[in-house]
């Protein structure tokens, strides 16, 4: 399975937050640490024009793809329509100027500091526009993948499993977000291959973190999820990539290395577990 490997650029936020410099004017510095990593890829947020303008030649400056974004927004009240004409646009700026085909969207919650679940009104109407979006991003030649975070993995999954079977598979695809399914399951390897089972065939990109003890490692290795067994099934699937480190931290989180430094080590973990052949 032979995929191909980046950053998503959260982890890169933390890293300059922690170390006092801003992201934005710092993004050439990060883009030429991500490379010195050895990957081949960046995972960039769609939050304006300017941000699409602004990474693409420094992406090609680097020899980095981007064949992946990210992006939010209200996807669950009358803010949809709003937030689906944002998003192709800025999702059609991005495959043109740096070569996006797949579109990672979590939909935002009700309210991210507080535990608001979803009503079904407010569900149907999220899984109505994110089947239209994923539709009109195909005309464009761009993937839609759901992606989610803990919250959306409540109440026995509704959410989560609501978005993905309200939807047709050829409009709504996954993005495999291993450890927040698996935190959000209460830690669960087995809700974890669960999800492989029932949506492998849709899973698009990946998103890879681990733990230990359920605090965030620093590195992508041997942890808390069995990333041997999510490998083996996604090779089953016939998966191609891409496949994002997101190795975020929080409290407990070591720190060790440099960023550049740790994105070898994941990288070199995802060659050797997720690109057998």
């Amino acid at each position: 399975m032979k995929i191909t490997i980046g950053t998503q650029m959260y982890p890169w936020l933390q890293d300059c937050h922690r170390r006092g410099v801003d992201f934005n004017a710092h993004l050439d510095d990060v883009l030429a640490r991500t490379a010195a990593a050895g990957l081949a890829m960046f995972e960039h947020t769609l939050g304006s024009e300017a941000d699409v303008l602004t990474i693409a030649p420094l992406l090609r400056r680097h020899g980095l793809a981007m064949p992946v974004a990210y992006c939010g927004g209200v996807l669950h009240d009358e803010r949809s329509t709003a937030t689906m004409a944002t998003i192709v646009h800025l999702a059609t700026l991005a495959a043109e100027k740096c070569g996006v085909r797949i579109v990672n969207i979590n939909p935002d919650p009700i309210a991210w500091d507080q535990s608001h679940d979803k009503s079904d009104a407010q569900l149907r109407h999220q899984a109505a526009a994110l089947g239209n979006l994923g539709a009109r991003l195909s005309t464009a030649g761009i993937r839609l993948a759901y992606h989610i975070h803990a919250p959306e993995m409540r109440a026995s999954a509704r959410e989560f499993h609501f978005m993905l079977t309200a939807n047709d598979p050829k409009d709504v695809g996954l993005c495999l977000d291993a450890h927040w399914i698996y935190r959000g399951a209460g830690n669960s390897q087995a809700a974890l291959e669960s999800v492989l089972a029932l949506y492998g065939p849709r899973i698009v990109s990946l998103h890879l973190r681990q733990s230990h003890n359920g605090v965030w490692s620093e590195y992508l290795a041997p942890g808390d999820i069995d990333y041997d067994t999510v490998a083996t099934a996604l090779r089953g699937y016939g998966f191609s990539g891409p496949a994002t480190l997101e190795q975020a931290f929080e409290t407990g989180t070591p720190h060790t290395m440099d960023m550049t430094a740790s994105l070898r080590r994941g990288a070199d973990f995802v060659r050797r577990v997720f690109a057998k052949t």
